[in-house]
């Protein structure tokens, strides 16, 4: 191999950690964002349970279905490694 194709593919070598670390900032902010998210979640489902409560009402069965659903889909992904958990 050439001194030139050497530095050649020395200067790809910069460019393409350049833009893994540019893609490891964008999906650590992306995660970030996903976990505020997922907390204002549960806190808005948490409020919605306890304005059930106050009034009285029972949480629907879809709701509850829909909660456990979510719960083992997520089991699934961690399962076949599809998702961290």
């Amino acid at each position: 191999m050439s001194e030139s194709e050497l530095a050649t593919l020395r200067a790809e070598n910069e460019r393409l950690r350049g833009e893994l670390s540019r893609l490891e900032r964008e999906r650590a902010t992306e995660r970030a964002q996903l976990r505020s998210s997922q907390g204002r979640t549960l806190a808005l489902q948490a409020d919605l349970d306890e304005a059930h409560a106050h009034l009285g009402a029972r949480v629907t069965l879809p709701r509850r279905v829909l909660r456990k659903g979510r719960s083992l889909a997520g089991r699934a992904l961690r399962r076949v490694g599809l998702r961290r958990g």
